[in-house]
């Protein structure tokens, strides 16, 4: 998770360490209450779907240097968490639209087309290659 989101989802304690989560949890409650597992299984037209699954707690610790062990355990907490639902909304997509190619670009950052734009470029062009 780049430094802005995070200090744009959790405060900074002084020491530097990453304070509680800012928004109360009423709020993820109440926007997740009307969520809807999608159905893709109407989509008959080609799909290309990009994935950022989150980089290994290994990688995220030398970025993040958490400063103990409770921040250690938080970062792999998140990492559980990101790639469950990662592959969770992948899968979903795939069991409706098997043809759908699926594209995971692990550590991306959530404006892939800033942080990948390769990676998307070429993808864009296999797909578009296919259809001609």
């Amino acid at each position: 998770m780049p430094a802005g989101d995070i200090s744009s989802v959790f405060g900074i304690n002084a020491d530097g360490s990453v304070a509680p989560h800012k928004t109360p949890p009423f709020v993820g409650d109440a926007i997740f209450q009307g969520t809807k597992k999608p159905d893709y299984s109407g989509i008959r037209v080609p799909v290309l779907a990009f994935f950022a699954p989150p980089p290994p707690p290994e990688q995220q610790v030398k970025t993040f240097q958490p400063l103990n062990e409770e921040q250690r355990a938080i970062l792999q907490s998140l990492y559980g968490e990101e790639l469950v639902f990662s592959h969770t909304a992948s899968s979903t997509l795939k069991k409706g639209v098997p043809d759908a190619r699926i594209v995971e670009i692990q550590g991306a950052a959530h404006y892939m087309f800033l942080s990948n734009e390769p990676d998307l470029l070429r993808e864009i062009r296999v797909l578009t290659n296919q259809i001609h």
